[in-house]
């Protein structure tokens, strides 16, 4: 039963909603130096520099509790 909670969390988990944000045209500039460096495109880039910052907000914290 549990696997079966499992699948279905992780199937939501990878559904997509667009977004549109506006970016001055310099951090632009920069993400896309950024992702060339990386060499993938900037959205990929944006996504992958979210994921980890939201990574390390809900770990940081918890590491914190137990000490």
């Amino acid at each position: 039963m549990k696997k079966l909670v499992v699948k279905k969390q992780a199937a939501a988990d990878r559904r997509l909603q667009r977004v549109n944000i506006d970016f001055p045209t310099a951090l632009l500039k920069r993400l896309d130096r950024e992702a060339a460096r990386y060499g993938v495109p900037r959205a990929a880039l944006i996504k992958m520099w979210l994921a980890e910052r939201c990574r390390r907000q809900y770990v940081q914290p918890r590491i914190l509790e137990r000490m």
